[in-house]
């Protein structure tokens, strides 16, 4: 039961099979986001082929309640419309999206795109200002500007290994990875669907 036919996919084989090799979902998963993407309106063949950010994040109660869940899609999304602030999202996003959150993605992927994710003027380092940026994000209006300048710059000191005042994907990397497993079970999100 609840099972799919080979003469029912509701997807092209080779589409299935390179959406599986290119992510660490098990096909089963794939058919199932498939089928909640269609619920959302969103095709794989046809038009519509996106689904809005804001659609999506009302849809899936775990990123609905996550802070961060407008910056999340916008990491992922195709499309984005600078006017709007929204996003549009394709079903290989989608799946792109679940699979770095899946518990069984490497932890070196989840660095790479929470180093994106944390990379707020998208210019592949993270500044100050990107720093000062996330920490607000974080702690909302509770502090001083000048506290969150000061919390940046002691963050810089702790991570900017070549001082040049930008931390790369390699030096994220690196102090994530110090920070051992923790990490990982916290850049995850069960997607309850």
């Amino acid at each position: 039961m609840g099972g799919v036919c080979r003469g029912q996919l509701p997807m092209k084989e080779e589409d299935l099979a390179q959406l599986e090799q290119h992510s660490f979902l098990k096909r089963g998963e794939i058919l199932k986001l498939y089928k909640f993407w269609r619920r959302l309106g969103g095709h794989y063949y046809e038009e519509p082929r996106i689904v809005l950010s804001n659609r999506l994040i009302e849809s899936l109660t775990n990123l609905e309640v996550n802070p961060w869940a407008a910056r999340i899609c916008f990491i992922f999304a195709s499309e984005r419309d600078a006017l709007s602030g929204l996003c549009s999202l394709t079903f290989d996003d989608f799946v792109t999206m679940v699979s770095v959150f899946h518990f069984r993605t490497p932890i070196e992927l989840k660095y790479l795109w929470a180093f994106k994710l944390y990379d707020f003027d998208n210019d592949g380092i993270l500044g100050l200002s990107d720093v000062s940026q996330c920490v607000r994000f974080i702690v909302g209006p509770t502090m001083s500007d000048k506290e969150i300048r000061e919390i940046s710059q002691r963050l810089f000191l702790e991570t900017d290994m070549n001082n040049d005042q930008s931390i790369t994907a390699a030096e994220f990397a690196n102090v994530m990875h110090k920070l051992g497993t923790m990490f990982g079970s916290k850049f995850s999100i069960k997607m309850v669907i």
